[in-house]
């Protein structure tokens, strides 16, 4: 018969404390007078499936 491997618990080797000097996120801020996002138009597609020919069932 075999045995089950005994589970082992994960354990904490070493503790490290994370002090930095600056704000962590300050890179991440964006100025939005620096940005210019220029967006492009999406054609729109109105479908009416009220109609008796659309097939709903699957098979």
């Amino acid at each position: 018969m075999e045995k089950a491997k005994q589970y082992t618990p994960p354990i904490v080797l070493r503790v490290c404390e994370f002090s930095p000097e600056g704000p962590i996120l300050d890179g991440s801020l964006v100025d939005d007078a620096q940005v210019n996002i220029a967006a492009t138009e999406q054609k729109v597609e109105t479908h009416d499936f009220s109609d008796s020919g659309f097939n709903h069932n699957w098979q």
